[in-house]
C-alpha cells in the first residue's frame, strides 16, 4: 500500500524534474543566443540530418531523455518545426540502443544521476562568474544535474518491483498469445514509465532472462513495451510546452506504438532469424543479452526506416488528435510564456505568430479579389462569410500578440531584443489595422449588392488592378518579418518589388482620382456608383500606407 508520504515524494520528485528541464532548456537558449536557430536550422534542413543529429546527440550523451526534453523545448520555441523534430526523435529512438548493447554487455550500467553530485561541485564556480556566458553554462548544467537527480528520486519513491514478483506476474502472460503478449507489452511500458527510465528496465529484464528467470519471448516483448514507455519523458516534457511540442511529443508515442503493433505478430520469426545469426559464435546467458539488445536494435531500425520513409500519416494523426481551432488552414494564436522565460527566444515566438497574422491578413485581401471578381451571387455570400471569420481570427492575433508584446517589452532586454519587439508591436498594430480595413471593405461591397449599385467593367478593372499590386506588395512585405541573416540578405530584392508594387498602386489611384467626375458628369456610371468606387478605393489606398510604413520601419530596426 502506497502511503501518502510516497505519492508527495513522487510529486516532488516529478516538480524537481520539470523544474530542471526547464533551468536546463533556458540556460542552453542563453548560452547559444541567436546562433542556436542557424545551427539548428543547419543540421536539420533536411530530414536525413535531423534523423542523425537525433541518433548523434542521444549516442553521445547516452539519454535519449534529453534529447526528447530538448527536442520539445526547441519546438516549442519555433526552433524546430514539427517534421523536423519527428525526425530528430526518430534518430533519437535508434541512438539510444547505444545504451541497450551496454547493459546487454555490462549487465550493471551505472545511474548518470550518480555523476550529478560531481558535476554539481564543478559547475558551481562557473556559477559566480561575472561573464554571463559562464553563468548559462553552469546553470545549464546544474538543470540537467536537476532533471536527473529528479528522475533517481521518482525512481527510488516507486514501491520497490522485487525481481520474483516480477518474474511471477509475467509468467501468467506468457502463453503465446497475441493478448499475453500484449500484456507484456504493457508491463514493460508501465514499469519503464514507474521508472522513467529504459536503461533500468532494460537492465532488469536482461539480468531475468540472462538467469532463466523469464523466457526470451517475455524478455522481448518486455523490451517492445520499454521502448514505447521510454516516450513518456517527452510526452512529461510537453506538460509545459505549447500545442506544436505536444504533437511532437505525441508523434514519438505514436510511432513506437504502431511499430509495436506491427512488430509483434512476426516477433517469434524476428527471435528466430536472430538466433540463426547468433547462436554459431554465442552460447549460454550472453547469448539472451546479446539476443534482446539485436531485438531492441533492429526494432529501433525499422521504426526509423518505415516511419521515416512515411512520415505523414503520423503527423496527420498528432495534428488530427491535437488539433488546434484552426479556421481554412489557420489556428487561433498561441503565444505563452510557459517555462520558456528567455526573451531572446520569446522574440522568435512573437515573430512566428506576427508571421501568421500577416497570413491571415494576406488571406482575407486574396478573399476580396476573389469576392470582387465573382459573378455568382450565392459564391460571393460565401466568400464575404469567410471574410468576417478571418476578421474574428484577425483580431485575436492583434489583442493576444500586442499583450504578449507589452509583457515581453518590461523585461530587462538587449538594445537589438528591445528593437525587434518595439517592431513587432508596430507590425502588430497595423497588421490589424490591415485587417480592420479588408473587413470594412467587405461591408462596402455588401452594402453596394444591397442597394443594387453596380459597377461598370471599367471600375471593376481599376480595383482589381490596385488589389493585385496591394497583394503582390503583401507578399513581399511578408519576407521583412525578422532580423535573421537570411532575411536580411535577401531584403533589398523584397524592398525593391515591394515599392514597384506601391509605386504601381499609386498612379492607378491617381487615375482613378483624375478621371471620377469627369466620368459622372458624362454618365460613364451613377453616382452611387462613383461614391462606392471612390470609398473602395480610399480603402485600399490606407493599405498601402500601412505596407508601405511598415517597410520603413524595418528600414529604420534593421538597416538602420
Amino acid at each position: 500500500m502506497i502511503s501518502l508520504l510516497q505519492v508527495f515524494s513522487l510529486i516532488g520528485a516529478l516538480a524537481l524534474f520539470i523544474y530542471g528541464m526547464v533551468v536546463m532548456s533556458e540556460a542552453i537558449q542563453r548560452l547559444t543566443g541567436s546562433r542556436l536557430r542557424r545551427a539548428v536550422a543547419a543540421v536539420t534542413r533536411n530530414p536525413s540530418r535531423a534523423y542523425f543529429s537525433g541518433l548523434g546527440l542521444t549516442g553521445l550523451i547516452q539519454s535519449s531523455s534529453v534529447t526528447s526534453v530538448m527536442c520539445v523545448s526547441l519546438t516549442q520555441v519555433g526552433l524546430l518545426r514539427l517534421t523536423e523534430a519527428y525526425f530528430v526523435l526518430l534518430g533519437a529512438n535508434l541512438g539510444t540502443t547505444v545504451t541497450g548493447w551496454l547493459v546487454a554487455l555490462t549487465v550493471d550500467k551505472p545511474s548518470i544521476g550518480g555523476l550529478a553530485s560531481p558535476m554539481l561541485a564543478a559547475a558551481l564556480p562557473f556559477l559566480f562568474a561575472r561573464r554571463r556566458r559562464y553563468k548559462s553554462f553552469a546553470e545549464a548544467v546544474i538543470g540537467f544535474c536537476l532533471m536527473f537527480i529528479g528522475l533517481g528520486l521518482l525512481r527510488e519513491g516507486v514501491p520497490p518491483i522485487t525481481e520474483a514478483g516480477l518474474a511471477g506476474f509475467l509468467g501468467r502472460f506468457d502463453d503465446g498469445s497475441m493478448m499475453g503478449a500484449l500484456g507484456i507489452v504493457a508491463i514493460g511500458m508501465l514499469g519503464t514509465l514507474a521508472l522513467q527510465s529504459s536503461s533500468a528496465m532494460l537492465a532488469l529484464v536482461f539480468t531475468l532472462a540472462a538467469g532463466g528467470v523469464v523466457t526470451e519471448w517475455v524478455g522481448a516483448a518486455v523490451v517492445l513495451g520499454a521502448n514505447v514507455g521510454t516516450t513518456s519523458t517527452a510526452i512529461l516534457a510537453s506538460i509545459v510546452a505549447g500545442r506544436e511540442a505536444r504533437r511532437a511529443a505525441l508523434s514519438h508515442t505514436l510511432v513506437n506504438l504502431l511499430g509495436v503493433l506491427l512488430f509483434l505478430p512476426v516477433l517469434h520469426f524476428v527471435l528466430d532469424g536472430i538466433h540463426w545469426f547468433f547462436d554459431p559464435v554465442t552460447d549460454g546467458g550472453l547469448a539472451v543479452a546479446l539476443v534482446l539488445a539485436t531485438l531492441h536494435t533492429g526494432f529501433n531500425g525499422f521504426i526509423g526506416l518505415g516511419f521515416g520513409f512515411f512520415p505523414k500519416p503520423i503527423l496527420w494523426m498528432a495534428r488530427t488528435l491535437l488539433p488546434g481551432d484552426s479556421l481554412h488552414g489557420y489556428r487561433s494564436p498561441m503565444v505563452t510564456a510557459s517555462g520558456m522565460d528567455v526573451p531572446e527566444l520569446q522574440v522568435l515566438e512573437a515573430q512566428r505568430e506576427a508571421q501568421r497574422q500577416h497570413d491571415v491578413a494576406l488571406k482575407m485581401w486574396r478573399e476580396i479579389r476573389g469576392m470582387l471578381g465573382e459573378m455568382d451571387a450565392d459564391k460571393r455570400e460565401g466568400i464575404a462569410d469567410r471574410i468576417k471569420e478571418y476578421r474574428n481570427l484577425g483580431a485575436r492575433y492583434e489583442t493576444e500578440l500586442k499583450s504578449f508584446l507589452e509583457r515581453l517589452a518590461r523585461n530587462k532586454l538587449s538594445g537589438a531584443t528591445y528593437r525587434q519587439v518595439q517592431f513587432l508591436l508596430e507590425w502588430t498594430a497595423y497588421m490589424g489595422q490591415v485587417v480592420e480595413l479588408a473587413n470594412r471593405f467587405r461591408e462596402l461591397q455588401i452594402e453596394r449588392e444591397e442597394g443594387e449599385v453596380y459597377f461598370v467593367p471599367k471600375q471593376r478593372k481599376r480595383l482589381l488592378q490596385m488589389l493585385d499590386g496591394l497583394i503582390d506588395a503583401m507578399s513581399e512585405l511578408g519576407e521583412l518579418n525578422g532580423s535573421e541573416q537570411e532575411v536580411l540578405q535577401t531584403a533589398d530584392l523584397h524592398m525593391g518589388r515591394l515599392e514597384s508594387n506601391l509605386i504601381e498602386v499609386d498612379g492607378i489611384r491617381e487615375q482613378m482620382r483624375s478621371k471620377h467626375r469627369e466620368n459622372i458628369r458624362k454618365g460613364r456610371f451613377t453616382v452611387e456608383s462613383g461614391m462606392a468606387f471612390s470609398e473602395m478605393g480610399d480603402l485600399l489606398e490606407e493599405v498601402g500606407l500601412r505596407i508601405g510604413l511598415l517597410s520603413t520601419k524595418f528600414n529604420e530596426t534593421f538597416r538602420a
